[in-house]
């Protein structure tokens, strides 16, 4: 039922606004050993393609590793390649290796496991052949498209769905958001049902006093990336993994970074 599904975007994100290949060589590597070092992260990694940057999230005050990290290498491929070959065990410990997901990306959804994708934004002209070739070509099989019509005049309404045979490659496709036809940007996100942003999340961080104390019990961190089943402040994988978000309020457990200091995404 495509009722069921309702698209969640605000405006198409263009190439200008993001490097959209610098995105795709950048991985989330989350459950790491707290005695694994920098060297061995690295070189773990190495062995699957040149590594350009890499850290470990530690505690600015007692250095002591979050549990998570980030790996960007020099070529997307390198990044296909290697989550084909998941699962990974670093020092004994297996480890959960993710594409990173840009912070303007994140949703309630952002992690949701999906092969349905919402693609918005475009022309009246524009044909489901013409969506069926620019996907397939670019990222592989396509199982439907679904363009969705006026019930009433029968015009096409500017967007549809489009049904991937691949889960872990919609994760790619909306990291890329090179995405345009006949000459205009189109907006790509994961299809999201109807009830999703109602989630109630099962953590939530305590009220502060006063923003200042608010801003006061985060360290700031230079990253643009983080996983969200991994809130700063979070050691390893649990419950926190399944919660979504409430935009705009102190106590929300999803954080972004702004400006050298964390606000309430």
């Amino acid at each position: 039922q495509l009722s069921e599904f309702i698209p969640s975007f605000t405006a198409p994100m263009t190439s200008a606004s993001r490097d959209s290949s610098s995105q795709l060589c950048k991985v989330f590597v989350g459950g790491i050993a707290i005695t694994t070092d920098d060297d061995t992260f690295r070189s773990f990694f190495s062995d699957f393609g040149k590594v350009v940057d890499s850290v470990i999230i530690r505690d600015q005050v007692s250095n002591r590793s979050k549990g998570f990290g980030f790996i960007t290498f020099d070529k997307p491929e390198r990044v296909d390649e290697l989550l084909e070959k998941r699962p990974f065990t670093i020092e004994g410990k297996e480890v959960e290796v993710k594409r990173a997901i840009p912070r303007e990306e994140i949703s309630p959804i952002a992690h949701t496991k999906t092969k349905k994708i919402f693609v918005g934004g475009l022309n009246k002209e524009v044909t489901a052949d013409e969506v069926r070739d620019h996907f397939e070509e670019k990222f592989g099989g396509v199982e439907e498209v679904q363009f969705i019509y006026d019930k009433d005049t029968q015009e096409f309404r500017g967007f549809c769905f489009v049904t991937m045979d691949n889960e872990d490659i919609v994760d790619k496709i909306v990291i890329d958001q090179s995405h345009s036809f006949r000459n205009k940007p189109c907006t790509v996100k994961k299809a999201e049902p109807k009830g999703t942003k109602n989630i109630t999340p099962v953590h939530r961080m305590p009220t502060y006093p006063s923003l200042s104390a608010y801003y006061a019990a985060y360290e700031p961190t230079p990253l643009d990336y983080y996983y969200i089943g991994y809130p700063f402040g979070c050691d390893r994988f649990s419950a926190l993994g399944q919660m979504s978000h409430a935009r705009g309020a102190a106590s929300s457990s999803v954080y972004s970074t702004a400006r050298g200091r964390y606000r309430p995404y």
